[in-house]
């Protein structure tokens, strides 16, 4: 929600700047490779990653090193709720 009204307080729409990243069918955590690969699809487009670091449904940690450097590469910023 925050990041929707976020986007609509920048009259940007949220389903063009948001990149959402779900799990895989049948799986209940997100793969390091695919939010990698939603960061590198993005490219120069992005600005910001956002994740806590740990996703308290499942109790997933985040590979915290991976996902900022692949932010990074693209010239994002990563932003992490510890």
């Amino acid at each position: 929600f925050a990041f929707h009204s976020q986007a609509r307080l920048h009259n940007l729409d949220p389903a063009e700047v948001l990149v959402p990243v779900s799990a895989r069918p049948g799986e209940a955590t997100l793969r390091t490779e695919d939010i990698v690969k939603a960061i590198e699809e993005a490219g120069d487009t992005l600005a910001v990653v956002c994740f806590g670091t740990v996703q308290y449904y499942t109790g997933q940690y985040f590979d915290v090193k991976t996902i900022t450097a692949a932010a990074h590469r693209v010239g994002a910023h990563a932003l992490w709720d510890c």
